[in-house]
């Protein structure tokens, strides 16, 4: 097997320290090997989140990196192929980097969290977003997000609350991709609505290999539901948004997934047939809190695009890992399991204390809604810049 590097680091002996000096030769750098989908089904959304890896090791390295030690951090191609992900990660291990961690969604997290616990090793999951990962309790496993699948349209069901009773749906479809984290996200948005009494007009899943949403498009159509609500990758979101707006389906309200949503590109691609289409998402670039303002305006000087939330996923796990590693003195994952797992984070995502199980719960989560092709933050009260609109 093949297996394709990307060297992100520059080589230690030749980084060069925020005072000007080369790193000391007694100070060999600290070696981060992620298992990352540079190609397949995920690199898409998976993207942001390399950039934002990158952003963090030029960063921590220009401030002296960890512990006086430059950071060098190496990313492997696993295709998006959980068989691939488990070798390469397995190969990590055999090269005894200092910490291993798994960019992809959470197929890729599901066995390769398996192999950290096996062998005691920290896992820090940006994009392993389904609860039941956590559920199995596993130690070494942390959710870098502020909101697992489940609890990620827990301001989406707040909104449709706040509706006044004859503007609030009566009756929904649903369609989801068939993958663990995104029934999670179904599952959980029909938990927090259950108390609104909407009738499910259907409930469909469907392959990842989709390459016609039509005929999805008509069997929603013919029910005639208030409100649509799909949830999936980037390519199956987009077919479905535009087959709705071809075939007529235009429902008072359209919830899309964020996958494909929170991209800089997704209301270019599908322009008006996105117009009042609505997302569900825990973080956006225009969140207020300590430090986001400043990782969002350097990732857009350096990247020139908007960041998503798996760029703040990844850049929060740096910023954990950093509050670990400074407090604790320590490289040890025994040691850095127990500071994280009992300790408060200060991150681009909003504070994190993490549960037994290792991932926090939002009070709040984000509502974004296409309007005239610009987003318009429509949820929560204290975050929004405009109005959600009916269609």
């Amino acid at each position: 097997m093949r297996i394709y590097t990307r060297i992100l680091a520059i080589a230690a002996s030749t980084i060069i320290s925020a005072a000007g000096s080369a790193w000391s030769a007694d100070n060999p750098p600290i070696r981060i090997g992620i298992d990352v989908p540079l190609t397949g089904f995920f690199a898409d959304s998976i993207r942001p989140s390399v950039q934002s890896t990158e952003l963090w090791q030029k960063q921590i390295n220009a401030r002296g990196g960890l512990l006086g030690r430059p950071v060098e951090i190496t990313t492997v191609d696993n295709k998006s192929a959980p068989e691939t992900g488990v070798s390469v990660y397995q190969d990590l291990l055999q090269k005894n980097y200092d910490f291993i961690f798994e960019d992809g969604g959470s197929l890729m997290v599901q066995r390769e969290s398996t192999l950290a616990e096996q062998h005691h090793r920290l896992m820090l999951a940006p994009a392993g977003f389904a609860q039941a990962l956590y559920k199995r309790g596993y130690k070494y496993l942390f959710f870098t997000g502020n909101s697992l699948a489940e609890d990620s349209t827990i301001g989406l069901a707040e909104l449709l609350a706040s509706l006044p009773a004859e503007k609030r749906p009566k009756s929904i479809a649903y369609a989801t991709l068939e993958n663990i984290a995104f029934t999670g996200v179904t599952r959980g948005f029909q938990d927090h609505v259950k108390n609104l009494n909407m009738k499910t007009a259907l409930d469909v899943t469907y392959p990842a290999n989709l390459n016609d949403a039509t005929p999805i498009i008509e069997n929603i159509k013919e029910q005639d539901p208030d409100m649509v609500f799909q949830t999936g990758l980037s390519n199956d979101t987009v077919l479905f948004v535009r087959a709705a707006a071809q075939q007529g389906l235009k429902p008072p309200i359209m919830a899309v997934g964020y996958v494909a949503a929170a991209l800089p590109s997704f209301i270019d691609t599908v322009k008006e047939a996105g117009d009042l289409d609505l997302y569900a998402t825990g973080w956006e670039p225009e969140v207020k809190n300590a430090t986001n303002p400043d990782f969002v305006k350097n990732y857009v000087e350096t990247y020139h695009e908007r960041p998503t939330y798996n760029a703040a996923h990844s850049y929060a796990r740096w910023q954990i890992l950093e509050q670990a590693v400074s407090a604790t003195k320590s490289l040890d994952q025994d040691t850095l399991r127990d500071y994280i797992s009992s300790h408060s984070f200060d991150t681009v995502v909003g504070p994190i204390k993490y549960n037994e199980l290792g991932y926090s719960t939002p009070a709040d989560t984000i509502v974004v809604q296409f309007q005239n092709g610009k987003r318009v933050i429509v949820w929560p009260k204290d975050q929004a810049n405009g109005q959600f609109e009916l269609r």
